[in-house]
């Protein structure tokens, strides 16, 4: 059997308020405008990819031609994803700082400065706060389907029913082990959105979840390259548990953490 590693990507919604990226290719500042949409960080060039909709914008605004890959990576010991954007020349770059840039490119995995090209393209510097991947594949992973669509009670005489909608595919998902580097902001210092806990901070206000399981290879056992073939489906983190290893750090080893989620089947509105 091929282990298969997962990878957690929060939504990002676009809306007017957050969708301008000041960028310049030589010629003075330019504004790339994302479509308004929800979006994930992924470039299986789908509705919802939204490196798609981003060299979209950057095609629209510049006279370059642009395209965008990501690398999501299970290894503790580097950024958990990388996205590069290409033009098809050089001389440009993206500027994450800019006051007129809008949309948060930390969520991407571009820092708060101005990122220059390196023979064409600029990599991501930090690990993107809408991606959250385990350096452990899942120990437990538990489909429950919910299927009850509605429920009856009779109080005087009189039958109230109840619609919860569905059914649901909700899930446990469950992970032992995990690398204290990919778990708390105050470890990871060098790269604190990597961790479980930046992730959270991104997805707790109830937004759709897309969870991935993918086989990996390489040193940094580089995750394949996320798709609807790879989606397991889209959720809400519904609850979640975290218990840290009683022999954790012994003689100076790294503390091991150990998780559980319990996924609820989305249903947009």
């Amino acid at each position: 059997m091929t282990l298969k590693y997962g990878a957690f990507l929060g939504a990002i919604v676009i809306t007017t308020d957050n969708q301008d990226v000041i960028f310049d290719e030589g010629g003075g500042d330019l504004t790339a405008t994302i479509a308004v949409g929800t979006y994930y960080v992924k470039d299986d060039g789908a509705a919802d990819d939204l490196l798609l909709a981003l060299t979209t914008a950057l095609d629209a605004a510049g006279a370059k031609t642009y395209s965008a890959s990501v690398s999501h990576r299970a290894s503790p010991s580097v950024t958990s994803s990388v996205v590069t954007l290409s033009a098809d020349s050089s001389g440009w770059n993206l500027q994450a700082d800019d006051a007129s840039t809008t949309f948060d490119c930390s969520l991407l995995g571009y820092s708060s400065t101005t990122h220059a090209d390196v023979g064409n393209d600029i990599d991501s510097d930090i690990s993107p706060k809408a991606v959250w991947v385990p350096d452990q594949p899942p120990s437990e992973d538990v489909p429950e389907v919910v299927a009850n669509i509605s429920q009856n009670r009779s109080k005087s005489g009189v039958v109230y029913t109840t619609n919860v909608g569905g059914p649901y595919d909700d899930r446990i998902v469950r992970f032992r082990h995990v690398d204290e580097n990919r778990m708390l902001e105050e470890v990871n210092t060098s790269d604190p959105t990597a961790t479980l806990e930046s992730w959270f901070d991104h997805i707790d206000d109830g937004r759709p979840i897309q969870y991935h399981k993918a086989t990996v290879s390489g040193a940094n056992a580089d995750l394949a390259s996320l798709s609807s073939s790879t989606l397991i489906g889209t959720y809400v983190m519904a609850q979640r548990s975290i218990s840290r290893r009683p022999w954790s750090r012994p003689n100076g080893r790294a503390g091991i953490y150990d998780l559980d989620f319990n996924l609820l089947g989305y249903v947009s509105s």
